[in-house]
Formats: C-alpha cells, structure tokens, sequence
C-alpha cells in the first residue's frame, strides 16, 4: 500500500484535497490487481458540494481512473523489459 495525497498546486483553495491509497494486490503469478481509492471533500462549503454533485465528482473518477490507467501501463511496459531481458540472457547461453 502507498498512501496518496493530492491537492492542486494553484489556486489549492478552490479544490479539493484527495487523500488516498493505491494498492497492487497479486492474483496469480500473470495477473495483479490495482487499486487507486481516495477521499476528498469538496471546497467551498455548499457551493462547493453542489458542483461536486453536479460536475466535480465526474471529473475526480476520471482523473482516478486516468492515474489508475498510467500506472498500470507502466507497470506493464516494466514487466514486458524485464521478460525481454531475461529471454536475451536465456538466448545467449
């Protein structure tokens, strides 16, 4: 588990502050599972938690799930590498 923290840098009083975790669990010896999960709550008072109602909860699960969706390509970009590099160590002997 890797604990998450993410404001915005400018102007950080007008959104939320997200505080979260994301988690890579092993399913079986191909398959892991990730798990971006957070909290946030919406600046602004009640203006604030209309808009999050409205508009701002959709844009929060989409920049989630685009984090989630970065971090799992480039876990897989690693772990292709990392089997390129162990079939040419294979292949050379």
């Amino acid at each position: 588990m890797i604990p998450l923290d993410w404001r915005a840098t400018f102007p950080e009083q007008l959104f939320p502050k997200l505080a979260g975790r994301i988690e890579l669990s092993p399913i079986d010896k191909d398959v892991s599972r990730l798990t971006v999960s957070g909290r946030y709550q919406p600046p602004l008072g009640k203006v604030g938690r209309r808009l999050d109602e409205t508009l701002m909860k959709g844009v929060a699960e989409t920049t989630v799930r685009e984090l989630a969706e970065s971090i799992a390509k480039r876990i897989g970009i690693s772990v292709m590498a990392q089997r390129t590099n162990e079939a040419l160590k294979l292949a050379r002997y």
